[in-house]
């Protein structure tokens, strides 16, 4: 073979190398439900085992065992914390710590919409409401506003590397919505 068939099937091997290596997803699991998934091109800020530092790095390559980064290789097992902050969905206390805290500014104002509208008093609000009012707000805003900074795995988080055919993998579109658009 000559030089330029040899470069031609290196360059084909390459390609096909990295479509398949396209299909692969790193995916965050907790008890089942995936709350967070990654490919090839994401941004993925973790620390290893043993280690405070928290390393923002880019992902190039997924293997069945490691996520091969621009500065380093890691093998998936050994990530003791990950931030998925930016990639995770709402979980239940904080959509009911949104909603009490939304009680905590609406029932005051029910109540002073009743007073001068219903009643025809003078405009005050009830002290038994004012302090209903504090407790939802205040309360709402804990359970909203406390998440952990982290996800670390452990009994029933798991990180996985999924491929194309697993019930986790789920196709990502691009963001641009004038090459890719939604059906």
């Amino acid at each position: 073979m000559d030089n330029k068939n040899v470069i031609l099937l290196f360059l084909l091997l390459a390609l096909g190398g990295s479509m398949f290596a396209q299909q692969r997803q790193v995916v965050i699991l907790k008890k089942e439900r995936v709350l967070a998934r990654y490919q090839v091109g994401d941004v993925l800020a973790f620390a290893w085992k043993g280690d405070k530092k928290i390393q923002i790095q880019k992902i190039l390559a997924l293997n069945d065992t490691s996520i091969m980064m621009n500065l380093d290789t890691v093998a998936y097992y050994r990530i003791k914390k990950l931030d998925i902050r930016p990639k995770r969905q709402a979980t239940f206390s904080e959509r009911l710590g949104a909603y009490m805290m939304l009680a905590g500014v609406v029932l005051p104002l029910a109540d002073l919409v009743n007073t001068t509208a219903v009643q025809n008093e003078d405009a005050s609000i009830d002290r038994g409401v004012a302090i209903t009012s504090t407790a939802l707000f205040s309360g709402g805003a804990l359970l909203f506003f406390t998440k952990g900074k982290y996800f670390k795995p452990g009994r029933n988080k798991r990180i996985l590397i999924v491929e194309k055919g697993s019930p986790f993998y789920k196709a990502k579109l691009a963001d641009d919505p004038l090459l890719y658009p939604k059906d």
